[in-house]
């Protein structure tokens, strides 16, 4: 499609924001949750979990591939 924001056929930016943050955003990087979270991973339910350490995310990571792999093998069967 050759539109003003197709950035493969266009030079350039394209001519407004591509991405528009809302209030509950601005909100939220302005007044940041105390947390000692540095990792987040998919939750399998459109959310997200943290972890505060390595091991725990590594585990968070290891329950997200068995849930896409228990999708994957649905959408499979399912066909």
């Amino acid at each position: 499609m050759n539109t003003g924001y197709n950035t493969y056929r266009i030079d350039g930016l394209p001519p407004t924001p591509i991405s528009n943050p809302g209030r509950a955003a601005l909100e939220a990087t302005a007044h940041p949750a105390e947390s000692n979270a540095l990792f987040f991973v998919a939750d399998g339910t459109g959310g997200h979990v943290f972890a505060s350490t390595l091991a725990e995310h590594q585990a968070n990571v290891v329950r997200w591939r068995e849930i896409e792999a228990q999708r994957l093998a649905a959408e499979r069967a399912g066909r």
